[in-house]
């Protein structure tokens, strides 16, 4: 029985360090997803800027149609890159949330095998020490009944009643 306690106890704490091991990975992703957003914002940002000095550029440009039609085309190119990128992070950080989503499934999981462990060993340990209570309250009364039919049969050259009864009940009396 004790040698099964080990055995739950080694697992609980194999348990523990793999939460922990994945607690820290789901602040990694969280850090991860964090920066990805972070970037997100500020390429949007920028984005807003170009367009905002197209616009400004084109305006004070308006004389020399040629010239503004290099520099759409050329803001064009540099947005469709910033798209592309943006693109891509997205789909990172879709990704990113799956592979978040599936973690905390799995934490899920693993906390409440862990419960269901803890709930059994709890259990068995209880089951454990009322085994030994009746075992002792056994123990006991037979020393007991031993003593009484001792004091009532046995006499002080009774050596062999004398040594059963040393032997089996000096824990109780």
């Amino acid at each position: 029985m004790s040698q099964q306690m080990k055995v739950y106890d080694e697992r609980i704490n194999m348990m523990t360090l793999k939460n922990e091991g994945l607690s820290e990975s789901l602040i990694n992703v969280m850090s991860k997803l964090s920066d990805m957003e972070r970037q997100l914002q500020q390429q949007r940002q920028q984005h807003e800027e170009e367009r905002q000095q197209h616009e400004e550029e084109r305006q004070r440009q308006q004389q020399n149609h040629v010239e503004n039609c290099q520099q759409v085309e050329q803001v064009l190119q540099q947005l469709k890159g910033n798209d592309k990128r943006i693109d891509v992070i997205t789909v990172k950080n879709e990704g990113l949330s799956e592979s978040l989503t599936n973690v905390v499934s799995k934490l899920s999981d693993m906390e409440q095998q862990l419960q269901e462990q803890c709930q059994q060993q709890e259990e068995e340990r209880e089951q454990h020490e009322e085994e030994r209570q009746r075992q002792h309250h056994n123990h006991v009364e037979n020393c007991q009944q031993v003593s009484n039919h001792y004091q009532t049969y046995g006499t002080a050259d009774d050596k062999r009643v004398k040594i059963m009864f040393t032997s089996t009940c000096s824990d109780v009396f």
